[in-house]
This record gives structure tokens, sequence and C-alpha cells, in this order.
């Protein structure tokens, strides 16, 4: 990828997660995992409507810090569907 994209936080907490992660290092896993994403737009403009998923997240602690960021599960899955390109 260039370096425009290495550039991109999403990007960068997209790989990094896929790192601790690898058993997701699926597009078809990652979409599984986040119920109610659409594969015909990009998964960023996405994000909006899975506030209450985050939010749920964030309340049973399912969440993962990537380079000082406390993050929703969810939310590191679309960055790591974003790192993939969708």
């Amino acid at each position: 990828m260039g370096a425009a994209t290495v550039r991109d936080p999403l990007t960068r907490l997209g790989r990094a997660y896929l790192t601790f992660t690898p058993d997701e290092d699926s597009v078809a896993v990652l979409f599984d995992r986040v119920p109610g994403l659409s594969r015909r737009q990009p998964v960023v403009e996405q994000l909006p409507a899975l506030q209450a998923t985050v939010a749920a997240d964030f309340a049973r602690q399912r969440t993962v810090s990537i380079d000082g960021w406390r993050l929703a599960r969810t939310e590191a899955r679309v960055a790591a569907l974003h790192a993939l390109g969708h």
C-alpha cells in the first residue's frame, strides 16, 4: 500500500488489531463478527449505525487497547476491514 494509506490512522489501528488477532485476518470472518455491515459501501461510512453495538461492547468490556486508544471490539473490527480495503 502507498505512503498515504500508511499515514491513515484508521488503517494503522486496523493493521495493529489484526496483528493481535490473527484469527480475524479475513474479510469474511470480520464481516461475520460485525453483524449488520453491508459489503456494498465502505465500512467507515457505516460506523454511525453501529453506535448501539459499540456502546454494548464498552458496557460489557469487549474492548482492546491499540496505540494508546481504547476501542470497542466492533470499532477495531471496522478498522481492520478498512485496512483490508473495505
